[in-house]
């Protein structure tokens, strides 16, 4: 059963409060998710950013992209060694970029953990 939303285009995102991962080797971002959106990888954008506090978590950097449907559970891994020994920010954003055939449940995240040595 899908809910009638409107089909405008749905901009959003999720900071995390900053996180120190001074003290982790090889730092690792977890989560799992569903991207219920248009097929079409040219629409409807997920995307993961990290943010030093160095810069003021002002500057966010993608770490991870995603376009198209995954409809069942996926665990997604995303290496942030480079950000070892620092504090950082994430930021979980997502946008459907036009009016069209927005009509699908959107993106679902759960159990965001990172993790290193």
């Amino acid at each position: 059963c899908r809910a009638a939303f409107p089909t405008i285009s749905t901009p959003a995102s999720l900071t995390s409060p900053a996180m120190d991962v001074r003290g982790t080797e090889a730092p690792l971002l977890l989560w799992e998710q569903i991207l219920d959106v248009e097929s079409d990888a040219g629409y409807d954008i997920a995307w993961v950013e990290v943010s030093t506090e160095g810069g003021g978590y002002t500057n966010y950097s993608t770490v991870w992209e995603k376009g198209g449907t995954c409809s069942d559970w996926e665990m997604i891994e995303v290496d942030l060694s480079s950000y070892g020994g620092e504090k950082i920010k994430l930021r979980f954003s997502f946008d459907s970029t036009d009016d069209y055939n927005n009509d699908t449940a959107g993106w679902f995240i759960d159990n965001v953990w990172v993790t290193g040595q």
